[in-house]
């Protein structure tokens, strides 16, 4: 497990041993101490993972060695008004989808650290991004509350905005506000008191199971699908999180 906090530490985490095997500094030197970690992503198949760092309203976004935890490159040059809010990679590690601070979405390829689709998604800062599951196209929510699907084939085609609630914190806290099933018919989303499903399809978004459990706004949520029953993650933003196994029927 990695996860990041306020002081710019990445922390390598044993879930099994349950201890923290290595610290990273994501500060490359700066003597800044007002660096924090805004995402992180892990490539899938496990060679590296990538940070979003902070400073002020800047930011910069680094490819990092899993394995000796070096830092590889920098993804985009360094900021001092844009950062990047959240990232997802496709399924084999060579693309990653990213959303700003700015409202705008991005492509880029790591094999070639080529920027090679960019796009206005978003009124106000983009909060979480994913790939669809056959990768035609991705999702991303903002926090002008709008929820759409983009095509990648034709940048910057927005094929539907789907309607649903978008009551949990914005701009205020970070985390991912969506996650997708394994076949992309359905997605976890943020709702005022616990997780909501909703079934997807190309243009519509329906309702069908509320996950209670907490009685402050849900503002990160996580689906996995492992085992032969889905487990999803709900975290709120006083910090409490609740997993719930969905059963198959």
């Amino acid at each position: 497990l990695l996860y990041g906090g306020t002081t710019g530490v990445v922390r390598l985490y044993d879930t099994k041993e349950r201890r923290v095997l290595k610290e990273i500094s994501t500060d490359n030197g700066s003597n800044s101490n007002q660096s924090k970690v805004i995402c992180l992503c892990c490539n899938p198949i496990g060679t590296n993972f990538v940070t979003s760092t902070s400073i002020n309203e800047g930011g910069q976004l680094c490819l990092w060695d899993m394995k000796t935890s070096v830092m590889e490159r920098n993804l985009l040059p360094k900021s001092e008004k844009i950062c990047v809010n959240c990232c997802s990679f496709n399924h084999n590690g060579q693309l990653l989808l990213i959303g700003l601070s700015d409202g705008t979405s991005s492509i880029l390829d790591l094999r070639t650290s080529e920027n090679f689709a960019t796009w206005p998604s978003h009124t106000g800062a983009v909060l979480t991004t994913e790939f669809s599951s056959d990768e035609t196209s991705c999702y991303t929510l903002g926090c002008d509350q709008k929820f759409s699907s983009w095509s990648i084939n034709k940048v910057g085609q927005k094929l539907a905005d789907f309607d649903v609630h978008c009551e949990a914190p914005t701009v205020n806290s970070y985390g991912k506000r969506f996650s997708f099933n394994s076949d992309g018919s359905y997605v976890l989303t943020c709702g005022p008191l616990g997780g909501v499903i909703y079934k997807v399809d190309s243009s519509l978004a329906t309702p069908v199971l509320d996950i209670g459990g907490h009685n402050k706004s849900v503002n990160t949520v996580d689906w996995s699908t492992a085992l032969e029953s889905s487990t999803c993650i709900c975290g709120t933003v006083d910090g409490r999180v609740i997993v719930s196994t969905l059963l198959n029927q």
